[in-house]
């Protein structure tokens, strides 16, 4: 069985034992991955004293078409993890059709195949994005996680030298020059 499958469980679990009134602190280390949780699932996180919720902001899901955002599902999310007392720390990842550049099928069960897992024909691309969310966001989140285990091909298809050159290094610079005080983890 996936761990996501029994996510839900553990929370409930943790949440009926945890202390009823447990204060967040800026120190505390429990977090969950949260992908895109539903605000139910963000508040039996909460009820378990998890303080930390990561949210996958997946590029070809707010960002469509090019130029064109759609930022319902983060919004929400970040608005009840705000309420919530909960800090969130995103990655942004997963390239949209229209960015890639050559012919793509993300429906293909050949993960090669897809578009979501290669890197963007033209790195610009994914800098407008990453600056358009951090400054979207940038009042609440402070903790920036560029990419999914870019080491494994269902996730990303470059090298480890195209992920540092054409990911990591101008998406950072894209975080910092957004938001001063934000972190790339």
């Amino acid at each position: 069985m996936h761990i996501h499958k029994l996510l839900p469980a553990l929370i409930l679990a943790v949440a009926l034992s945890a202390p009823e009134a447990r204060a967040f602190t800026e120190d505390c280390p429990y977090g969950v991955n949260a992908h895109q949780a539903s605000n139910d699932a963000l508040d039996l996180a909460a009820a378990a004293g998890i303080a930390w919720v990561r949210f996958d902001m997946n590029w070809f899901q707010f960002e469509p078409a090019q130029g064109s955002f759609d930022w319902t599902v983060a919004d929400r999310f970040m608005d009840h993890a705000e309420l919530n007392g909960q800090h969130v720390f995103v990655t942004v990842a997963y390239t949209p059709s229209w960015a890639v550049g050559v012919p793509c099928n993300d429906a293909d069960p050949n993960p090669v195949n897809w578009c979501l897992n290669r890197q963007p024909a033209d790195p610009t691309y994914w800098t407008d994005f990453v600056t358009a969310a951090v400054q979207r966001y940038s009042g609440t989140v402070k903790h920036w996680g560029l990419w999914n285990e870019p080491n494994l091909e269902q996730f990303y298809q470059g090298s480890r030298e195209q992920y540092v050159s054409d990911i990591l290094v101008p998406g950072s610079d894209a975080v910092h020059t957004a938001c001063s005080d934000c972190l790339v983890l």
